[in-house]
């Protein structure tokens, strides 16, 4: 991976928050909360293969990522979750689980 590669980006939390340092710091700090049980609750779901929970978790963890303007960790996301819906190529989630969990490490080191 790219040293130099960042998943986040504060544009759109900018834009949000009219800039209010106050608002950015306080949806950093929901984000980071969040981020961190999040963690560990996608990969519980992935070691017990609950295909529905994980969907739902996925789907509830987007909108994150959109404040946190990370583009490609949604689109990841969104694949997830449409492998998910179909059911069909599960083989592919452990990967693409731990993908997503590495980027939301990455932007707990970029954020925290």
């Amino acid at each position: 991976m790219d040293g130099d590669r960042r998943v986040t980006s504060m544009d759109f939390l900018n834009e949000f928050t009219q800039r209010d340092e106050g608002r950015i710091k306080k949806y950093i700090g929901i984000y980071l909360s969040s981020a961190v049980e999040n963690i560990p609750k996608l990969q519980e779901l992935l070691k017990e293969e609950n295909w529905d929970e994980l969907k739902k978790m996925i789907h509830s963890i987007k909108p994150h990522f959109d404040i946190m303007g990370m583009k490609e960790t949604k689109a990841s996301a969104e694949k997830i979750e449409s492998i998910l819906l179909e059911k069909k190529n599960l083989d592919v989630i452990p990967e693409m689980i731990n993908d997503l969990v590495s980027e939301i490490e990455l932007s707990l080191k970029e954020l925290g």
